[in-house]
């Protein structure tokens, strides 16, 4: 297995690791900020970096264990017997009450598995800097190559699993809805049949009513004939008898009177000969009408019950999508825990199965008692006044999520290891200083 050291100062220009010189150089002017050393100590912590098959990305374990993961996964109904359980219900009415009651989108539990060692941030930005060694003192591995491994098949476990999961849901998802579609298809069949059921009886109706009002016809035409030739005679002998009047009132040998008289007994007459028609025909316009009222009693039975039926085609449909909203939103929490275990796995700059990288980190212990830990720098390089102010800071932190590593180094105290190495420091302090950096000539120059 290759082990790579990492830089703890590269240039913020060109990403490149500087001299090692510089490179302690500069976390010694960091760490003092005015103070004197008691101690000061370059720390190696190793890193274990595993590749995928399935991503080419990385895993990165930390060989110390003091870190580890705790992957949150939920636990998922027993959805193959639910859906065998609804399979088996022959109502639509049993098979809407079941679906609403079951909570779909509700887990068993949650299940919590430590990963031990797996680093979960991405700390590439510092691995995928390559150095020149420096004096580190690497920490104690705590886990080794096939401890990783275990750990390993855990996370591919896991992932499997989640993965199943995720495919059962789909699988869920399209028997809910088959086993829907086979109610609103029965439904849909009942439909038909009621739709064929009452078309029958009203077209039944409809062929009665034509062989009515047909026979009718004859029956109706002979009686309102033989009624209105018993008014036309007298209807004739009034008109005559008008037309007489209306000459005499016109020469003036009878006055209005008279006339109005013959006048309103036509209108009587009339009204007589309409009521004795409407008398006629009323028993034979009664029982169209009745059959009228039944064909249209029909139809609204007809349209009432496919209504019902399309209600309840609807109201499965929106049980069923209701169901399948539930499950989508359980699919993506279970896609959310499945990226959290992928989304660990980086990209690097290296091509090996396995690598272990150590990344350092300085830890000193100033004349105030308090500890400082850095983590690895970027060089400002060198100094650009503006305004005849110059910059303060010589270097900022590389990646952010460095934290985590330097509040348990500051945990530990840890032997000196750069005062072996005066003359390289020494180097490394004029270089800063032709770049226009304010340093001391010497490392003991900041100590106590």
């Amino acid at each position: 297995m290759r082990v790579v050291y990492s830089a703890f100062a590269v240039s913020s220009e060109s990403g490149s690791p500087l001299d090692v010189g510089q490179q302690l150089s500069i976390g010694i002017i960091k760490a003092t900020e005015g103070l004197k050393l008691r101690s000061a100590t370059i720390v190696g912590w190793p890193f274990l970096l595993f590749k995928l098959e399935d991503t080419q990305g990385f895993l990165c374990f930390d060989e110390t264990a003091n870190l580890s993961v705790n992957v949150k996964k939920t636990i998922l109904q027993d959805y193959n017997r639910v859906i065998d359980r609804l399979s088996s219900i022959d109502s639509d009415h049993e098979f809407i009450e079941t679906i609403s009651k079951i909570p779909w989108g509700e887990v068993k539990g949650d299940e919590n598995i430590a990963i031990r060692g797996l680093i979960p941030y991405d700390i590439t930005s510092v691995i995928n800097k390559p150095s020149p060694q420096l004096p580190l003192l690497v920490l104690k591995r705590n886990i080794d190559i096939y401890q990783v491994q275990a750990e390993i098949d855990d996370i591919k476990r896991i992932s499997q699993t989640i993965d199943n999961e995720i495919r059962n849901i789909d699988n869920t998802i399209d028997r809910i809805k088959a086993v829907g579609e086979i109610f609103a298809g029965k439904l849909a069949k009942y439909q038909n049949n009621v739709e064929e059921k009452f078309m029958k009886l009203i077209s039944a109706e409809r062929s009665g009513l034509d062989k009515v009002v047909s026979s009718f016809k004859v029956d109706l035409y002979r009686q309102v004939k033989e009624k209105s030739e018993d008014y036309i005679k007298k209807i004739v002998e009034m008109e005559g008898v008008i037309s007489r009047a209306e000459l005499d009132y016109r020469s003036g040998k009878i006055t209005k009177g008279p006339l109005n008289a013959l006048l309103q007994s036509k209108s009587k007459l009339y009204e007589e000969y309409n009521k004795s028609l409407e008398q006629v025909k009323e028993p034979y316009f009664s029982k169209v009408d009745l059959i009228i009222n039944k064909i249209k009693e029909l139809d609204d039975r007809r349209q009432q019950e496919i209504n019902e039926i399309k209600h309840k085609i609807e109201n499965i449909r929106k049980n069923v999508d209701w169901v399948i909203s539930n499950l989508e939103r359980l699919k993506e929490s279970k896609r959310s825990e499945l990226a959290f275990i992928t989304d660990m796995s980086r990209r690097t700059i290296y091509n090996d199965e396995l690598i272990e990288v150590i990344v350092p980190f300085l830890v000193a212990e100033r004349d105030d008692s308090s500890i400082i830990v850095l983590s690895p720098q970027q060089y400002k390089g060198k100094v650009r006044s503006i305004f005849g102010l110059s910059r303060q800071e010589i270097s900022t932190p590389i990646s952010s999520f460095m934290s985590v590593f330097e509040n348990v180094l500051m945990k530990e105290r840890y032997p000196d290891n750069l005062k072996v190495n005066r003359e390289v420091i020494a180097q490394g302090l004029r270089e800063l200083s032709e770049d226009g950096w304010k340093t001391k000539r010497s490392l003991d120059e900041y100590y106590v």
